[in-house]
């Protein structure tokens, strides 16, 4: 304590010291405003629901382990934020059987207004694909006889 009961702030005796106060307060209530709207606005937050599947061609020709393939799948990208529009671009799609990527898709761009806040993509495989390894062929055959095949699809987009 100072003279007269009066409290000493060092801080309040130099001008440079006051000035670099106020910056470093000022940029930390920028920084706390700027994460508040980061966090309000966030455009990656998407959900990615498979909406339907048809596979109209699976087989395996068992003398070279090849696969053929004509699968389609409807995806429905949901945005919980409605106050941004967002466009899409470099949209990838990658199928997989056992994990051994057999197809990939590139889908056109698009933008997604602010007033839709689901989309529907319908990535398209079709083709032949040479399985590796003798496990998935040996999964394939089980799974055929069952009728129910383990076929993953993933999508990779940037957004803007």
């Amino acid at each position: 304590m100072g003279a007269g009961g009066e409290v000493c702030y060092p801080c309040r005796r130099s001008a440079v010291c006051g000035v670099a106060s106020c910056e470093v307060a000022g940029m930390g209530c920028v920084l706390v405003v700027a994460m508040v709207v980061c966090l309000m606005f966030r455009p990656n937050l998407l959900h990615a629901t498979a909406a339907g599947a048809e596979l109209s061609t699976f087989s395996l020709a068992l003398k070279e382990w090849t696969l053929s393939y004509n699968l389609s799948v409807g995806v429905d990208l949901t945005r919980h934020n409605a106050r941004l529009a967002l466009r899409y671009h470099s949209i990838a799609a990658d199928a997989y059987y056992h994990d051994q990527r057999f197809a990939h898709a590139l889908l056109p761009d698009f933008s997604q207004p602010a007033s839709t806040n689901t989309t529907r993509i319908t990535p398209s495989f079709q083709g032949r694909h040479q399985l590796l390894g003798g496990l998935a062929a040996a999964a394939f055959r089980r799974e055929d006889t069952e009728g129910i095949y383990s076929i993953h699809v993933t999508m990779a987009a940037k957004t803007e």
